[in-house]
Parts: C-alpha cells; structure tokens; sequence
C-alpha cells in the first residue's frame, strides 16, 4: 500500500477548478462572462486564492485599509488587529472597519479630491483583484426555470384556448438583471414569436424601473412617442402557473443584438451612427411624459420643474443612500466617489428629460445596419442627457463616429455637452455602475438568489471599472484640477 498524504483542500480546489471544462451546463454553450461555467470558475478561484493566503493574507488586507486610512480626518477609528485572528476574524474586522468609514464618509460629507477618491479606486481594484472575499455557500430553492409545457399551460389559461402550442421556449443566455425567454407560439388568439423578460423574484437593484412592472409603463410612453422601442403585450404580477418573478410579454422585435457591454460586435454604418444620434436628440427633447405620473423615486412630476444640477442631486444622493441602506461588499472607494461626484454637479442649462440610462450595442437589436428596437428601458429615469450621451460615450465611442453622432443629435433637437461636462457624467455612470454591480451580487451572497453568475458581476466586471474610474480622475485632474467643492 502506498500512503498518500492528509487531505488537503488547496489540491481540491484546484481539481474542481480545472474539472469545470469539462463540465457541461444544461442550456448554456461557451464560458462567457455571464455563463454559469464562468460563475462556478470565479467562485472556486476565489476560495483557492482564500485558502492559499490564509490568515496571513487576511491580516495584511487589513492592514493595508489601516493605512490608507490613517490620514484621514474624517476616519472612524480602525484598531490595529491581532496576528493571532483566523482569516474569518480579520475578515469580519475589515468588514466593520469599511463599514464605518463609508458611514463617516457619507456623514461628514467629506469630499476628496480627483487624487484621493483615485487612491481608494486603486487599492479596491487590487484587492478586488486579489479575488480574496469570502462567499457564502449555495442554499436550495423551489426550481422557477421555465420550460414549453409550463409556459403553455399559462397561456392556455390566459388566453382560454386549449389548443394553443407552444412551438420553442429557450433561455436566453446574458445579462445580470433579468431572465429572458425566446419563445413561439401557434394558436388563435395569440400566434406569432415572443420575448418575456422575468424579475428575480426579489428585487436586485432597489428603485429606477427594474421592476417590470414599472418598466411596461415606460416602454409604451416612448413607443406612443414613436420611438423603436420593444412592441409590449402585458405586464403580469399575478401568475400562478409560472411562480417567480414578475414578466413582460413582448412580440420579439425583428433584428440581433448589435454587440456586447463592450462595444458594437461590428463597425456602425454612417447611417447608425446618424441613427443613433437621432433617437437620443428625440428623446432628450421630448416634452415632459407627466402621464407617468409616479413610477418611483427617479420618475414623479415635481422633477419635471427641478433644475438639472438638483435633479442630478437628488439621484447621487439616492444612489448613495441605497448603497449603504442594501447588504453590499464595504467600498470606501464608491462612497469617496459618491461625495466627489455630489460636490462637482456641473450647473448646466439643460432641462431634465426622460433618460434611457443604459444605451450601448448589447440593448440595440440591428438589422441591415439599422436599429430596429431599443431594448430594456429599466434603467429609465427624469435625469440630465448627459447621463445617456455619457453611458453610450463609454460603451460604444470606440467604434463610434462620435462627431458625427452628436451632429445628429443636435440637429435632433438634443444639446451637446462641454468636454469637461462628458468627462464628469462619464464618471458618474461608471459610479452608478460600481453600486449596482456591488448591491446585485450581494443578494447571491445572501442566500435571497441562486443565480450564481452574479458573481461574474462582482469579481469580473467590478474590478475593471475601479480602474477606469481612476484612469478619468487623473484625466480630470490634469485638465480641470482636482475637483471639490464650488469646483
């Protein structure tokens, strides 16, 4: 007999790790970032990295935040800790030590400048690097996944036809905050192919529209307004054949989406770029939808008379706000950023305007080179238009003829902003990105989710965003100053 030695879990890991290429995932092809093959390799990379840095790592985290806290004045006390803590302790400590010191930032406002907030940026990009977080284990849920037979018998009854078929229902693989299904259908009263977009049955990211239900509402504003946006049939809250979240049923628009978070998976025509200038110049200059009445906090009459610098306010202030009121991961760096966002508003002219919020190739469906539809409006809010001019600018100007979309949309009736004014709200959407990147994924690591693919968002998509964040502080800096108040 030959001994082998004591169990060892860094070599378990580290088999896992390497057996999840060969594993297969029902519904799913590839190990892209939103796949679950992607998830499960993210998970066991962190707990390998977790296993192999053991306390020792665990201590020097802190540390470090210890460190980069000291000269601060605005900093909660952060008592040096004893060598002697497990990695679950020093965990927990740096826990309560970021935890407080987001609460002192946001209670003393303190605002740093470009370089400060620049400084937390870069030591939560490395850390996050690091892929040193602890995860919490999976727990069982009911099975609310959707297939032919159970979508059939919803609709049979919806619809009190009997002998309506469904023909194909799939997944669609993609995206964080909703489920999505392709489906067709044969039958009297309801014939033709379909999109549902599904919630979680819980909510990710409080606020905005990213309940559907709030959603619907949007999309068929905008589309009585003649704009390419999705054709819905209903909104249901109530469906006890499909128990889950609640979904909007759309005719699936003709067209395929037009690239990823990215950027566009093929150069845009002349005419797109044209194109898409114009829907934001139309948009932008839409006359206020009061018929919305209040959706939620973003959407309520009284905004539509706000200047746009309060408005803009108001939703940092919001956005902030729910960052620390949710469970998310402790980030000094999103709270600093917050502070100097609020402190640096630019006062502009423009008036608020109904704002798409999240426009870039992965939300256009294209056919021939043209848009067909604009897609999920749940990011949909009374803002500035820089927020929509800035969030394409990051996604898309890459591959994008910029001059020559912001022709278009002047000529669309849209005003064009200052190169310092692009620069700020190009920040300030990778800011509202890094909260809801940070309290989406918190749920999984509550146990009130089981898409483990979120944790994609936390440990693949976060870390890059710290850095880009910090690179357009410096940019800032260097062309403006550092920023702060009366700035």
């Amino acid at each position: 007999m030959i001994a082998h030695p004591p169990p060892s879990l860094e070599h378990l890991l580290a088999a896992m790790l390497a057996a999840t290429e060969r594993l297969e995932f029902q519904g799913e092809q590839g190990s892209g970032v939103s796949s679950t093959r992607r998830a499960f390799q993210t998970a066991l990379t962190i707990l390998l990295a977790r296993e192999r840095g053991g306390s020792a790592a665990a201590f020097e985290r802190l540390r470090e935040v210890q460190t980069l806290l000291a000269a601060q004045p605005w900093a909660a006390a952060a008592p040096i800790a004893e060598r002697s803590m497990d990695i679950a302790q020093a965990e927990n400590e740096l826990a309560r030590v970021l935890y407080q010191n987001e609460l002192a930032l946001c209670e003393t406002n303190a605002v740093l400048d470009a370089r400060g907030v620049k400084a937390l940026c870069d030591w939560e990009f490395a850390d996050l690097t690091r892929a040193s977080n602890a995860v919490g284990t999976a727990q069982e849920v009911a099975d609310l996944s959707i297939d032919a037979t159970k979508l059939q018998a919803y609709l049979q009854d919806r619809f009190k036809e009997p002998s309506l078929t469904v023909t194909e229902c799939r997944q669609q693989m993609g995206g964080f905050g909703k489920e999505t299904y392709l489906f067709s259908v044969q039958g009297q009263r309801l014939a033709g192919d379909f999109v549902m977009r599904r919630d979680h049955p819980i909510e990710l990211i409080p606020g905005a529209c990213h309940r559907v239900a709030k959603e619907f509402h949007v999309i068929k504003a905008v589309r009585d307004e003649g704009f390419p946006s999705p054709d819905a049939l209903w909104v249901d809250t109530e469906h006890a054949l499909l128990p889950g979240g609640d979904f909007i049923v759309m005719r699936r628009s003709p067209g395929a989406a037009g690239g990823t978070l990215q950027g566009a998976g093929a150069a845009p025509s002349p005419a797109l770029n044209d194109q898409l200038g114009t829907v934001m110049g139309r948009l932008h200059s839409l006359p206020p939808l009061t018929r919305l009445g209040t959706l939620n906090e973003s959407i309520r009459p009284e905004l539509w008379t706000e200047s746009s610098a309060e408005v803009l306010r108001i939703y940092l202030r919001e956005f902030r706000s729910m960052l620390l009121t949710q469970a998310h991961a402790p980030s000094l760096a999103t709270v600093a950023l917050f502070n100097w966002l609020l402190a640096n508003v630019p006062e502009t002219g423009a008036r608020p305007c109904l704002i798409h919020g999240d426009i870039g190739f992965h939300n256009m469906l294209l056919e021939n080179g043209e848009m067909t539809a604009l897609l999920d409006w749940e990011s949909s809010q009374i803002g500035h238009p820089g927020q929509d001019l800035a969030y394409v600018y990051n996604a898309g100007h890459a591959s994008l003829d910029w001059p020559r979309v912001m022709r278009a949309y002047q000529a669309a009736g849209g005003t064009p902003l200052s190169d310092r004014e692009l620069l700020y709200f190009r920040i300030m959407m990778l800011g509202r990105l890094l909260v809801t990147l940070n309290i989406g994924p918190a749920r999984l690591f509550t146990g009130e989710v089981d898409s483990v693919k979120l944790l994609n968002a936390e440990m693949v998509f976060r870390p890059p965003v710290f850095r880009q964040v910090a690179e357009l502080l410096e940019r800032y800096e260097s062309l403006y100053g550092a920023g702060g108040q009366g700035a």
